[in-house]
């Protein structure tokens, strides 16, 4: 500050929203600078880590490890590499969850509007500086009209398709990534839940299945169908909990702790 008094009686001018919005914005960036992500392709030695200990720990020798990671090395050698996403660029569905969940962004009967491309809210370019702050509109939106998630129709005008919580284009390269990202989530609460000395009272490390020995195979397309629906449904749930207790712009009168946070769902078929 200047110190520069005004005119006697005046009172200092607040600052303007803008002005207000951009500080805000800073502060929760400073916040969630560091932040550690779920990046299965850059913490692969984390995940072979603790795989190659829980593996000591049923009593598999070493030397049978290390001579079946030879074997596979050896048969897995012309494996063509892919270029990897960032986990910036997966984290472009929030734009979806929030778009399906901002009452700003949904229709009188509760569907996500149709957006122009730019301009004030509700538009295509306010709800990516929403969701994902760092993340530029022009980049999300080729994705997703690359993954056919959204359709472009007269003026620009930007109509949602999917929900985007799985994965539905055909690009391997984002399936990998999602993979490897899940993995690592799943061997970190295995590994930490096992290392606790009370499992049950980790928090936010949650380890359940749900399975049948004896499953008949003639009902699992019926099975199949619904066990997407209630993910899809679930996962839905989920999303919009976790947004609502993000780190927000007026969060600044306090002092929060930002964490990469959520949980997954998977099915599995003994083979």
């Amino acid at each position: 500050m200047s110190g520069r008094k005004g005119p006697p009686g005046s009172a200092a001018r607040p600052p303007a929203p803008r002005r207000r919005r951009a500080v805000a914005a800073v502060a929760v960036a400073k916040r969630t600078a560091g932040l550690k992500r779920l990046d299965g392709v850059t913490h692969w030695r984390k995940i072979m880590d603790r795989l190659i200990w829980m593996l000591l720990r049923a009593g598999i020798e070493p030397g049978d490890i290390v001579a079946a990671s030879a074997r596979t090395l050896e048969r897995r050698r012309g494996t063509r590499a892919l270029p990897m996403p960032t986990p910036e660029v997966l984290e472009y569905v929030r734009v979806v969850t929030f778009w399906r969940n901002e009452p700003r962004y949904l229709d009188a009967r509760g569907r996500p509007l149709v957006l122009p491309p730019a301009g004030k809210a509700p538009s295509f370019r306010h709800l990516v500086e929403l969701a994902v702050p760092s993340a530029a509109p022009r980049d999300v939106l080729e994705l997703f009209r690359r993954q056919r998630l959204v359709s472009i129709g007269p003026r620009g005008r930007i109509r949602l398709l999917g929900n985007a919580l799985l994965p539905r284009s055909a690009q391997r390269a984002k399936f990998v990534a999602y993979s490897l990202g899940a993995i690592e989530g799943l061997v970190d609460t295995c590994y930490t839940n096992l290392n606790a000395a009370e499992p049950a009272r980790s928090l936010g490390l949650l380890q359940r299945t749900a399975m049948a020995e004896r499953f008949d195979l003639e009902f699992l397309p019926q099975y199949d169908l619904f066990m997407r629906e209630q993910a899809e449904a679930f996962l839905l749930k989920q999303d919009a909990w976790l947004r609502r207790h993000e780190i927000k712009e007026d969060a600044g009168r306090r002092r929060a702790r930002a964490a990469y946070v959520g949980i997954g769902v998977y099915g599995f078929r003994a083979r």
